[in-house]
């Protein structure tokens, strides 16, 4: 769980949900007793000219028509398994709403309609028919796919996204990471062949109409990835997942791609990586505001995390925070040291199963610094010279789950690789177990029941280690009890001796219990270690300044104080950055 996100996270879901489920059972009650005619030959269902099979337990939609057509044919065909997934989002936002007053429900339900209302006209009228379809055909009300299709522009999702060429070949793979199981745990293969368009793939989420990851006929493959800016809270523009199906659907060459995005903008930070089998080029656009930028690839490779891939972007339009975070350097460094190992389809899969850390093998519950971690729903590699597709979709560390490959000729599903034996270890499946509930606590906003889960456990993670020292500060429990944590943070030092991270969270309960000295002597600890990212280090060294200012030791504060202060202004100020200047500025203007 990422820290200081999670009350608009909670706020976020809240809205989310609140539409989802308020009209679920009486607002479309006309709609639930509609009548379609399904028929059903050889286990494959069919309706007007759309399809649905399994493979694997996993639905293969195969779609025509019009967009309405469409959407109609993924409702009446998806129907038992879109009340499901809503379902199941029912029964967060009931947990959602215990924790909240009367007044805040009242205020969420007039931000709906609000929101609702600006952002219907961000759809084309192709999609806003697509989603009249899937509600006319699985009784779900419209006002909830229309919400549902905006998830992206609300969440920061973590990604890792790569082009290689291999022997003239292009390999294409992705890590969707997203800090909401549901995704992973409901997979679907979309294949679109619809009227005026080019045939195409997409690897998604049942219920949700966007495209993360996609494939089309000519060679063409696309992934997203967001690169937070510090105006990723205004939505503007269209749903960049809306785009790539655009893109998929008219794009033959990068020539079209460029063409069709020209007078694509976003308030919010994206990332397309894009590659074309049939020319043998890839690249990466960066697109920030009205400004789009692209990056060639440059030999054999090229790849992305959350971080713009161009160094000019990144220092206009991302703060410190976002551009130097432990979750995008660190799986870039990882990317970077695993990439030119990529040569196949099996060490494809390898690179985005890996969840090493500088180092440390197989790093459960660090974090999502590592490329296949906690918030990995999704492992996904495309092959358009053979028109295949091989994925793992999962709750957690999808790159550890079965692979599968789907031909998209043949619209068959087969398993391509099992499991990793790691995932029944019995660690494995007590962190997966503690992460669940900690982190359906946390959405819920329910901080004192998170602390109270994890404080009977016996802290053996980074991920608990961070996630504790956030509710504890949330809870103000850092002075009273913050010796429980400072022997976690112990033992995961014994453990990560030369990752800053524990040593930062040590200094800082150090100082909320007005111990400066050690404070200061943690901090630079944090400082010495030889895995540290840009913003933990601006953070340590505010650390270490406000400490020795506690001390006394004016001329040592202002010297860590004017190093921190260096690093943040070299990039866009943010919510994070601007907390941390007002304390080392008055620091320097003493």
């Amino acid at each position: 769980m990422k820290k200081n996100y999670a009350t608009r996270r909670t706020l976020v879901i809240l809205l989310i949900v609140s539409v989802f489920v308020m009209p679920l059972y009486g607002c479309n009650s006309r709609l639930h007793k509609r009548y379609f005619k399904v028929e059903i030959s050889n286990g494959i269902k069919s309706f007007d000219d759309g399809s649905l099979k399994y493979g694997y337990g996993i639905p293969i939609l195969t779609l025509k028509g019009t967009h309405y057509e469409a959407g109609l044919e993924y409702g009446v065909l998806m129907r038992d398994k879109l009340q499901d997934v809503y379902g199941q989002l029912g029964e967060i936002e009931k947990s959602i709403l215990r924790k909240f007053p009367v007044y805040m429900k009242f205020f969420v339900k007039v931000l709906v309609f609000v929101k609702l209302f600006l952002i219907k006209s961000r759809l084309s009228k192709n999609y806003i028919d697509e989603l009249k379809g899937v509600s006319d055909g699985s009784g779900i009300p419209f006002n909830q796919l229309l919400i549902a299709s905006f998830i992206p522009e609300l969440f920061t999702f973590s990604c890792t996204s790569f082009v290689k060429d291999v022997n003239g070949r292009l390999i294409h793979g992705r890590n969707l990471d997203y800090y909401f199981p549901l995704i992973g745990e409901n997979p679907i293969i979309v294949r679109y062949l619809l009227n005026g368009e080019i045939p195409y793939t997409t690897v998604g989420c049942v219920g949700y109409l966007g495209a993360f990851t996609g494939m089309n006929d000519k060679g063409i493959t696309i992934t997203v990835n967001a690169a937070p800016t510090v105006n990723s809270d205004d939505g503007d523009g269209r749903p960049i997942t809306f785009e790539v199906r655009d893109l998929l659907a008219h794009s033959r060459t990068l020539t079209d791609i460029s063409a069709n995005l020209r007078d694509y903008h976003s308030v919010k930070g994206w990332m397309l990586t894009i590659g074309s089998s049939d020319e043998k080029k890839a690249l990466v656009y960066n697109i920030a505001e009205t400004h789009l930028k692209p990056t060639f690839m440059d030999g054999r490779e090229i790849f992305v995390t959350n971080t713009f891939i161009d160094k000019e972007f990144a220092h206009k339009y991302m703060s410190l925070h976002e551009a130097g975070s432990e979750s995008s350097v660190s799986r870039y460094v990882m990317a970077e040291n695993l990439i030119k190992k990529v040569d196949s389809i099996q060490t494809a899969i390898d690179f985005l199963s890996n969840a090493d850390f500088f180092g440390y093998k197989n790093t459960i519950g660090a974090g999502d610094v590592t490329l296949n971690n906690e918030g990995t729903l999704q492992s996904v590699i495309m092959d358009p010279s053979n028109l295949t597709i091989y994925f793992s979709s999962s709750g957690m560390y999808a790159g550890f789950f079965d692979f599968y490959k789907f031909d998209v000729k043949r619209s068959e599903i087969y398993l391509y690789k099992e499991k990793n034996t790691l995932t029944s270890l019995n660690s494995f499946e007590q962190f997966s177990t503690w992460f669940k509930k900690a982190e359906l606590l946390y959405l819920e906003g329910n901080f004192k029941g998170a602390y109270e889960f994890t404080r009977g456990q016996n802290i053996s993670y980074l991920m608990q280690l961070e996630g504790m020292f956030d509710v504890m500060r949330r809870l103000e429990l850092l002075n009273k009890e913050g010796a429980l944590l400072l022997n976690s943070a112990d033992r995961l030092i014994d453990k990560y001796s030369d990752y800053a991270l524990p040593y930062l969270i040590e200094a800082k309960i150090f100082f909320a219990k007005k111990d400066f000295k050690n404070a200061a002597f943690y901090g630079e600890k944090a400082l010495e270690a030889r895995i540290i990212f840009p913003y933990m280090k601006a953070d340590a060294l505010s650390v270490v300044a406000e400490s020795y200012y506690k001390l006394h030791k004016r001329g040592l504060a202002k010297q860590y104080a004017r190093k921190s202060k260096n690093m943040i202004e070299q990039y866009a100020i943010g919510t994070h950055e601007k907390e941390i200047l007002s304390k080392i500025n008055r620091i320097l203007s003493d």
